[in-house]
């Protein structure tokens, strides 16, 4: 997916590797008879993932009130924010966690990390 914004940015989407990102964007100055600079910069990573089996929004938030700042309104959204210095991961009951706001691979690692060390700590 590609669009493109008013600043003259490029916006790339699904694209799983920077290869790719290259890919398109040849392809698209191809299309476009123009040269286009290509100076990638990573705004955010998202991952989806299963962090935990099924876990209440009140035993995350239990879990997790000292290790970084939550936000929780179920009336207007059935995911717990939790926000770390890296980024942001919203747990559901379910155990489903979605990260956000990452710029780097090892931001996305020492999150993941510390959510399995905490509910790891909670289940013994």
């Amino acid at each position: 997916h590609l669009s493109l914004r008013r600043q003259r940015q490029m916006c790339i989407r699904d694209r799983p590797t920077l290869d790719e990102i290259v890919k398109a964007k040849m392809h698209l100055s191809d299309l476009l008879k123009l040269e286009i600079c290509l100076e990638p910069v990573i705004d955010n990573i998202t991952v989806s993932t299963t962090i935990v089996n099924n876990c209440t929004p009140e035993k995350t938030i239990s879990i997790f009130k000292n290790c970084c700042k939550i936000t929780f309104n179920q009336e207007t959204f059935p995911g717990v924010f939790l926000k770390f210095f890296c980024g942001t991961a919203i747990v559901f009951h379910t155990g489903k966690c979605i990260l956000i706001g990452c710029k780097s691979v090892s931001s996305i690692e020492t999150i993941l990390k510390t959510l399995r060390n905490e509910f790891t700590k909670c289940n013994h």
